[in-house]
């Protein structure tokens, strides 16, 4: 497609390129205008296609439901003389950017009763000369309340100069501590790595913020509770990726995010669920292929035991993988049989992460099953690469956003094999058969 305006005229093209060359025109004209104007230094041009065009040529790839990457040029030639003389835009005047074009998402209209608190970090080194990937943790005491309160939107709080930095963040409740256990608690901030000494006990998801993270609304039906009267800590991750240590060692950075929170209670209590396949060197990613799908899976069983009777209604899903992955897929095998497609991105782009709205809560039972399926590709690899979470590892992961609540279940994953794990570095066991032919 190209567009301009000219001496307050607009003009709209419905164009393809097949190579690196001038687009040529469709003979089906499918883009079709709705406004367009010059604002001071912007052209603005609003337009519309079908999501399926149906072209007699197929010269319009379909705009799918997931990651779309536009591919864009501006000319610097000044206006085309005619709708034929296209000036060549320059390579320092081009580019690509991933988007969601078909997003579910409405922002919501906050109470008038709303009130902000605000979590951030103090200051920390979240950058070193040793690795390129950084965690760090914070405990913070939740605020609490001579009645129940109900989180309702979460906005993200960046350094300024760190958007580049931080990966993303994730405010997770913590169990109930003694009085002896909360002592100096408020504010304690440590390394939370795979490397760390610190064990963690804090699961339970209230928000997370992904990477180009945008305000998160829950729905206007639900929202994260907060208990009243309560002396509730909740742990506050932040995950700082510096590839190659691009970034000097000893960036500072002070991000986190916002809670809005309001007393006027929404019908149900919201919640996360972590599924897919649980991140450890279990999972396992063999080099030299071009498509491999690793699942994870909660199994029937699982949601037998830890669902309500009527089940849970999920209202989004935030997918995630880290570089190799190239598409997720989030399946429900119901009871009877069926399986059902919940929520999928078939150009899954690291650098392009968003929460997933769904147009309708989609209702899972007990007694249903949900797969994760993830895609890679690793034809660039020579060696495994395993499951971890440092960017250069892998992870398989969705978090579901549902209600009602079920406060004790966290996550529902599978895992892998610790013999195969064992064999594949070399550690065979006396008599042991891997599952896979190797290499």
């Amino acid at each position: 497609m190209t567009a301009w305006v000219a001496n307050g005229n607009a003009f709209l093209q419905d164009r393809f390129a097949t190579a690196n060359s001038k687009p040529a025109v469709d003979q089906s004209q499918d883009w079709h205008l709705i406004n367009a104007f010059e604002s001071g230094l912007y052209t603005v041009v609003i337009v519309k296609r079908a999501v399926v065009t149906c072209d007699a040529n197929s010269d319009d790839v379909p705009i799918e439901d997931g990651t779309t990457t536009v591919i864009w040029a501006l000319g610097t030639a000044g206006d085309p003389a005619n709708a034929d003389d296209l000036y060549y835009h320059q390579s320092a005047n081009r580019g690509i950017q991933s988007v969601y074009l078909l997003s579910e998402y409405t922002p919501v209209t906050l109470p008038g009763d709303a009130f902000v608190r605000s979590f951030q970090m103090d200051n920390v080194v979240a950058t070193t000369s040793t690795t390129d990937t950084v965690y760090r943790c914070m405990y913070v005491k939740l605020p609490s309340f001579s009645t129940k309160h109900h989180v309702v939107r979460v906005s993200p709080l960046i350094t300024a100069g760190n958007v580049d930095l931080v990966h993303h963040m994730l405010l997770y409740e913590c169990p109930s501590f003694t009085a002896a256990e909360a002592s100096g608690l408020d504010g304690y901030v440590f390394d939370c790595g795979y490397t760390s000494t610190e064990q963690m006990p804090c699961i339970s998801i209230i928000a997370g913020l992904e990477l180009n993270g945008r305000s998160y609304d829950f729905p206007a039906s639900a929202g994260y509770p907060l208990a009243s009267n309560s002396d509730s800590y909740a742990v506050l991750e932040l995950h700082y990726n510096n590839p190659d240590n691009a970034i000097a060692a000893g960036r500072r950075d002070s991000s986190g995010l916002r809670l809005h929170i309001t007393p006027t209670l929404r019908t149900y209590d919201a919640a996360q669920l972590e599924i897919g396949a649980e991140v450890s060197p279990l999972m396992m990613i063999p080099p030299y292929f071009d498509r491999l799908t690793v699942p994870g899976y909660c199994s029937p069983a699982c949601t037998t035991d830890a669902f309500p009777s009527g089940g849970i209604h999920v209202y989004a899903a935030y997918l995630h993988a880290h570089l190799l992955a190239t598409a997720i897929r989030v399946y429900i095998k119901r009871e009877s049989g069926n399986i059902e497609l919940l929520a999928a991105d078939n150009h899954y782009n690291y650098d392009y992460q968003y929460m997933k709205s769904l147009a309708t809560p989609i209702n899972i039972k007990p007694g249903d099953g949900i797969m994760v399926e993830c895609d890679y590709n690793s034809a660039s690899k020579t060696h495994y690469t395993f499951g971890g979470i440092a960017t250069t590892d892998e992870m398989c992961l969705v978090e579901l956003s549902y209600y009602p609540r079920i406060p004790e279940l966290a996550m529902c994953q599978s895992t892998g094999v610790w013999e195969d794990y064992l064999w594949r570095v070399g550690a065979t066991a006396a008599g042991y058969e891997p599952f896979l032919d190797p290499l």
